[in-house]
């Protein structure tokens, strides 16, 4: 006969005494057993345990079969898992749960809502005020963020999107020190050549949004309505009344001058038979503030210019006036002036005027 290597054991509902064989006491996932059947096992599943809840040291009542159950609640499990730290607000006082991603070693919360916030920072100096920034280093970050390098290059916002964003900026209106400032901050950055050139090549060529479109009689209105009541102060007034520009201003201004059908014929007419006239039109001849259309590039002082009659007699002007006015400009530097019209302007009339 085999010694036997079990024990008895006495059952808690019945008190009776049973034999379980020694493996039964190293089984890790059934346990030890504590029972003599399965009626008493169900029997013992059925009572109850006191257990407290080391969240909020409350007691509570657990059936048996969730003897493992540590919490009372879903809440103070929840609790209990919470690394992070509870801040006290500097502006109203309340306290507010942060999670451990909040704290880092250069920043730490300090108020409860965007509205403290808000209230909290009035009066206060950022440590970069009055600071500058290299310009390799501004350059560094900007090359690191444009083209594809974006987060956002090629894409695009939803219509939800952009109805949000239209409803929360609807009624907003900006102060005169904050269009000031944003004036100010574009004219620094016109004023860098590489910032000017990037832009130049970015809208070469850009058909603008509104080409082409006819504003509606409600547009009108609204803007017609937005605009009146705004007078320009008097010293605006003295500074454009009477105002001279200079022949560097007139020639950037007329930099992306494209000429127009008229003088395009006209570059034509020259090319085909060889004449001597360069197109000047885009502002690289300006003689007293005036600028021709054409030069000869010859031994002769000759300008030609070339225009349509509707436009010269807008607002009650005459033809007669204008070219006086260009010719005694022109003959006091020794130019001689050549007209032609949209008439005029023909292959004959042309080699006859200037041969």
């Amino acid at each position: 006969m085999s010694k036997k290597n079990g024990k008895t054991i006495i059952c808690k509902i019945c008190g009776i005494e049973k034999y379980y064989p020694g493996y039964r006491f190293h089984e890790k996932d059934r346990g030890i057993p504590q029972y003599c059947s399965r009626a008493c096992k169900y029997e013992g599943m059925k009572k109850q345990l006191r257990i407290i809840c080391p969240c909020c040291k409350n007691e509570f009542l657990v059936l048996y079969k969730n003897r493992r159950n540590k919490y009372c609640s879903l809440s103070c499990s929840r609790e209990a898992r919470k690394t992070g730290r509870k801040i006290k607000c500097e502006t109203c006082g309340t306290e507010k749960y942060y999670p451990p991603s909040c704290f880092t070693k250069t920043r730490t919360p300090k108020f409860c809502s965007k509205k403290c916030k808000i209230i909290g920072l009035i009066g206060h100096v950022p440590w970069n005020k009055g600071k500058k920034t290299n310009l390799e280093w501004r350059l560094r970050c900007s090359n690191q963020i444009s083209g594809e390098r974006h987060p956002r290059w090629g894409k695009s916002c939803s219509k939800e999107t952009k109805e949000k964003i239209s409803n929360a900026n609807k009624g907003k209106k900006r102060s005169e020190e904050v269009k000031k400032a944003i004036g100010k901050a574009n004219k620094k950055h016109w004023e860098c050549p590489e910032y000017r050139g990037r832009m130049e090549k970015i809208n070469l060529g850009r058909v603008p949004w509104n080409k082409g479109k006819k504003l509606s009689e409600e547009h009108k209105r609204k803007l017609s309505e937005s605009h009146k009541g705004n007078k320009n102060s008097p010293s605006w007034f003295k500074k454009m009344c009477g105002r001279k520009l200079s022949s560097e201003h007139i020639k950037k201004a007329m930099r992306r001058r494209i000429p127009t059908s008229l003088k395009e014929r006209f570059m034509e007419i020259a090319y085909k038979h060889n004449l001597p006239y360069a197109y000047v039109g885009a502002g690289s001849l300006v003689i007293e503030n005036f600028n021709p259309d054409f030069v000869n590039v010859g031994n002769e002082k000759i300008l030609v210019e070339v225009y349509a009659r509707i436009y010269k007699t807008l607002d009650g002007k005459s033809i007669e006036t204008w070219k006086n006015t260009r010719t005694d400009t022109f003959l006091r530097h020794g130019w001689n002036t050549i007209f032609f019209d949209e008439i005029e302007l023909t292959e004959e009339n042309v080699l006859l005027a200037l041969s």
